[in-house]
């Protein structure tokens, strides 16, 4: 009896053992994984093929992810968990273990929803607010820190705000129940600013971690699934299982690399004018990129057509002196006789040529035949002259030439 216990005390003994030295080993694998020091670069090559890069003259290098219009940084496509360092932002995004837990966000009206990159991680960068009927958080702003968020001098849009009730804060589909922008402003005035903090002491960062597990099974009387948030070797996306969240988060980010130089994203886009400094309300339409390809997707679905080309009008030119036909003109009404009509068809057609015309004598006016056939009214007639003839000129008599020896 005595041996039997002494095995059962001896195995007992060696599953602690076990399972001790498992656990340190964890341990020491979770700390070597949060220790290993990282740069801003690591932000600009992994996030480049989900958004831009933007140059702003105040922030830096800017992130726009390319995402649609209804998108909004703790809302779309994540959930909240319980963790050992509060509530945590679980993103589904594969970039979301960077632009929720680290840096800040804000709205711009052209760009909508950009991130300012940070080397600080949180569970999440936001303010909570809390009642017995609602839970509401919205993202921290550019240099806001966790304190300045509990006094009255940080102000975002009410629109930044998502309210829901408390028995659904941990659900995967609790955007079901927030009521919308346009209640905002009531719930806001009958809450209150929640100011749980959590304080790390390996890395002394203090996090605010919105209401306790404590008060939320207070307020809807179920238990609350605290996890151990676990570190991942490298980048990839967020699991939650087995009691564990596993996130790539290492605690320490530089801003120059392992050898001295400064990081930059291999593309930046050089803003067209500065980013508004001062948060606005979420528009509709998402962001460049996101319209961007919408516009690439619809040029693909519909048929490319030729760009409209204005027309080279030609310079005004007096207007030819004659008549064109235009049935939407009325027809000119020709003045002519019908005559000078007929003679313009029949000069249209073929000519025929004829046998010449006889010649037509031409006779004396009938008036003078008549007046010479009358007889002359009777006039002094003078005596007519005698005619005188011309004497007749006599040849001259021939001249007879002495021919010689005498003869004639």
């Amino acid at each position: 009896m005595n041996n039997l216990c002494k095995q059962v005390l001896l195995a007992v003994a060696l599953l602690l053992i076990t399972a001790t030295s498992q656990n340190a080993r964890a341990q020491d694998y979770d700390d070597y994984a949060q220790n290993q020091p990282i740069s801003t670069q690591t932000f600009y090559d992994d996030l480049a093929p989900y958004g831009q890069w933007v140059e702003d003259p105040q922030y830096g290098y800017v992130w726009v992810p390319n995402v649609d219009g209804n998108f909004r940084p703790y809302y779309t496509n994540g959930y909240w968990v319980m963790t050992d360092y509060g509530n945590t932002w679980v993103s589904d995004y594969p970039w979301g273990w960077a632009a929720f837990h680290y840096g800040r966000w804000t709205y711009d009206d052209y760009y909508g929803w950009l991130w300012i990159p940070g080397t600080t991680w949180g569970p999440a960068w936001v303010s909570w607010r809390q009642s017995d009927s609602y839970y509401g958080w919205a993202p921290l702003g550019p240099g806001i820190s966790v304190s300045a968020s509990w006094g009255g001098g940080y102000y975002c849009p009410d629109t930044w705000w998502t309210f829901i009730p408390p028995q659904y804060i941990y659900h995967h589909n609790y955007y079901h129940y927030w009521y919308g922008p346009e209640n905002n402003r009531t719930i806001i005035n009958n809450t209150t600013i929640v100011n749980n903090t959590y304080v790390d002491n390996r890395t002394h960062n203090t996090y605010s971690v919105g209401p306790r597990a404590s008060e939320i099974e207070r307020v809807t009387s179920k238990p609350v699934t605290v996890y151990h948030l676990q570190s991942a070797s490298a980048v990839k996306g967020t699991s939650v299982r087995n009691g564990t969240v596993t996130m790539y988060h290492p605690m320490e980010v530089k801003t120059v690399t392992q050898y001295g130089a400064h990081p930059q994203p291999a593309v930046v886009t050089a803003a067209p004018r500065p980013v508004s400094h001062t948060p606005q309300s979420p528009g509709a339409g998402g962001t460049p990129v996101f319209r961007q390809q919408q516009q690439q997707e619809q040029q693909r679905t519909e048929p490319i057509q030729a760009p409209a080309r204005t027309p080279i009008m030609p310079k005004a030119q007096p207007e030819p002196q004659r008549y064109e036909y235009n049935p939407q003109r009325t027809p000119v009404q020709n003045s002519a006789p019908q005559e000078r009509q007929q003679q313009n068809i029949e000069r249209q057609q073929p000519v025929q040529r004829q046998a010449p015309m006889p010649q037509i004598q031409r006779q004396a006016p009938v008036q003078q035949n008549i007046q010479r056939s009358q007889p002359a009214a009777p006039q002094m007639q003078r005596p007519a002259a005698p005619v005188m003839q011309a004497p007749r000129m006599q040849a001259a008599p021939a001249i007879q030439r002495a021919e010689p020896n005498g003869r004639r």
